[in-house]
């Protein structure tokens, strides 16, 4: 019994980050990262989820980029 507690509370941590960490996500916070100690899975999807957001960074970053090269270009139009 006592193994299956500690089984459970560890599936509910992961799973209790993870919800967090995606419903900062979804209300548009790319700062958001799971620093957390996982292993396993929880490692994986850890991991899955700072590179989704790393990357969601990178691609806003070049969106904006392009977005200011054209309106300075329209500008001199």
């Amino acid at each position: 019994a006592q193994g299956n507690n500690e089984l459970m509370d560890a599936v509910a941590d992961g799973m209790g980050t993870l919800r967090d960490a995606l419903q900062a996500l979804a209300g548009g916070d790319l700062s958001h990262t799971i620093d957390a100690r996982f292993e396993g899975l929880f490692d994986d999807l850890k991991n899955a989820f700072n590179d989704t957001v790393q990357r969601l960074r990178g691609v806003i970053g070049e969106v904006r980029a392009n977005a200011e090269s054209l309106a300075a270009a329209a500008s001199q139009v």
